[in-house]
């Protein structure tokens, strides 16, 4: 009986190592390509800028540095699939960054204020990863040089974007915040 069940564990852990089907997509395939971290220690974060600002923050429960927006990686993939970008990343050697600072965007949309924070990280090595993409690929109608790597803690009604004018850089971190990092 131990036999049997040993050999039906080996076809089952087997079994998950084949290739997909061409109209399949894994599960981990997502929109974007990001270096996913683990949250306690950035909710520790958010939970000390939620008490200074007196207010609770909508977050998203995680934490990341986006890699490639949703758009970007669009633009790349008509080029290559979303599943090869997604290996590429997880292939990847190195996926370091450094903590840099605490930053504030906000805009005024309807007469109204939204924020948002988030860590500046300093990360050359995503930003090679972005160059690598752009050159291999030869992509068209990306800059692999505009980006500003960031973790997001929290926002007042959505997350805010270079999109919108929220520039994720060192200028954006107000000195009043830099304790709580």
């Amino acid at each position: 009986m131990k036999r049997i069940l040993l050999c039906l564990s080996f076809f089952v852990v087997s079994c998950q190592n084949q290739p997909l089907l061409p109209n399949k997509k894994p599960a981990s395939v997502k929109s974007y390509v990001s270096l996913d971290l683990e949250y306690p220690e950035y909710q520790q974060t958010l939970n000390k800028l939620d008490a200074f600002l007196g207010t609770k923050l909508i977050n998203r429960s995680e934490a990341h540095i986006t890699v490639l927006t949703p758009p970007e990686l669009k633009n790349i993939t008509a080029n290559t699939s979303p599943e090869t970008i997604h290996q590429e990343w997880e292939e990847w050697k190195t996926k370091s960054f450094k903590k840099v600072c605490l930053g504030e965007g906000s805009i005024t949309e309807k007469n109204k204020v939204l924020k948002t924070y988030y860590i500046v990280v300093d990360a050359p090595e995503i930003l090679a990863f972005r160059k690598y993409i752009k050159t291999k690929y030869a992509v068209k109608n990306f800059d692999a040089d505009i980006f500003y790597p960031h973790i997001t803690l929290g926002f007042t009604e959505r997350d805010l974007h270079y999109e919108q004018g929220v520039i994720k850089d060192p200028k954006s971190c107000p000195e009043k915040l830099q304790h709580l990092l």
